[in-house]
């Protein structure tokens, strides 16, 4: 009955720089073996991505991909956004901690990281043409390197390597550069805004009246005593009024928190239930008070607040 349906239509409209790394995308894969796009947060870079694997998926270069992301959420997230691409004959399946379907021949495969690299070496990688890395500043961990080697992604006779970020650097002294070494398309936000892809940013800066250079004498502090050393009552107070006035500001408000420690967050977290204009959780990986959340309860409050 499947083979008698229509192919489903594409969700999204293609924009000129999505077809322009496409082609960037199809020739690289004929000339090279390494790709990287780097593209802001907004901009589409995995739809971007999905429909240059899709022509490649339709010109017969490609007849199986392997999705890479380093959490559950992304994993999920990337495969739902591939969907709109495939054809009814084509299959996609997860392979995480907590399913895998049927990884040797369904046509696209979303993996986590950890799960791929808990099956070196017992098991094969199967067969893949290509290896996309979603989030690829994370590309330049041993993990990563470590299924990246085994794989062989990037090599001559190996799967063509496609690396997607919209951070392309990372704070330790590996070059993300070094690893995906041809570059396909680079839109930054600068460029996103100037061209109406992006929303316009109402950017405000509070400025602290913090003495700073009370941290350069602190040594030997707990994440929780630095908290309380630097971020004072008065700072983290400053914060929540500004974020009431901005809930005050727009229409059914949503707003992401961040903050240096998991201790922070559940402060902040006390403060704005306290004054009543919003709810408020705290996602975190780690532990805290030694409780850990499970990738089932992270996945609740993004669906929540979703």
């Amino acid at each position: 009955n499947r083979k008698r349906l229509p192919d489903p239509p594409a969700r999204h409209p293609l924009r000129d720089s999505h077809r322009g790394a496409g082609d960037a995308l199809v020739a690289s894969f004929d000339d090279s073996r390494i790709g990287l796009m780097v593209m802001a947060t907004g901009l589409g870079k995995t739809l971007t991505a999905i429909s240059g694997v899709r022509r490649l998926l339709d010109d017969g270069k490609v007849k199986r991909v392997l999705v890479l992301a380093h959490t559950n959420e992304l994993v999920y997230q990337l495969e739902r956004s591939a969907w709109g691409l495939m054809k009814k004959t084509e299959s996609s399946t997860i392979w995480n901690g907590q399913e895998s379907g049927d990884i040797t021949s369904s046509t696209l495969v979303f993996a986590c990281i950890n799960s791929v690299y808990a099956s070196m070496p017992n098991n094969s990688l199967y067969d893949f043409d290509l290896v996309v890395i979603d989030e690829a500043h994370h590309a330049g961990a041993s993990m990563y390197q470590s299924v990246i080697s085994e794989i062989g992604a990037g090599e001559v006779c190996g799967p063509y390597l496609l690396g997607l970020t919209a951070t392309p650097w990372r704070s330790d002294e590996i070059q993300i550069r070094s690893i995906f070494t041809d570059l396909l398309v680079q839109i930054d936000m600068i460029e996103g805004l100037s061209k109406g892809y992006l929303s316009n940013v109402d950017y405000r800066m509070h400025i602290d009246n913090l003495d700073w250079s009370e941290l350069a004498q602190a040594t030997d502090l707990t994440p929780k005593q630095l908290n309380k050393k630097i971020f004072i009552e008065e700072w983290n107070d400053a914060g929540i009024y500004r974020l009431q006035d901005a809930f005050l500001e727009i229409p059914n408000p949503r707003a992401i928190v961040f903050c240096n420690t998991i201790e922070h967050a559940h402060i902040m977290k006390d403060k704005i239930l306290s004054r009543g204009f919003s709810s408020a959780e705290v996602i975190y990986s780690g532990r805290h008070n030694g409780k850990t959340l499970s990738s089932q309860q992270r996945n609740v409050l993004l669906s929540d607040f979703h």
